[in-house]
């Protein structure tokens, strides 16, 4: 099965790997109280994937760590591209 190419997967790959646009998606996304925990200024990608090889074809996941109440803690953006 040949890989799909999608314009808007690539943008939002490309917009969400840079710390600061992914900060700003998640401080006006996340939930207030949720968001609040988290120290976002310690937000970095992680090199890393829950995503099975047979559904990155449809699905593509972000994952980045942070600082949330003095412990480690991970996010996990989960983007469908259609």
């Amino acid at each position: 099965m040949s890989k799909i190419n999608n314009p808007h997967d690539k943008f939002i790959h490309s917009y969400l790997q840079y710390g600061n646009s992914a900060r700003e998606f998640f401080e006006y996304n996340l939930p207030v109280d949720i968001r609040d925990m988290l120290d976002l200024s310690t937000l970095k990608s992680e090199n890393t994937s829950y995503v099975d090889e047979t559904l990155k074809q449809t699905f593509q996941d972000f994952v980045y760590s942070c600082k949330a109440q003095n412990h480690d803690t991970k996010l996990v953006l989960l983007i469908e591209h259609q």
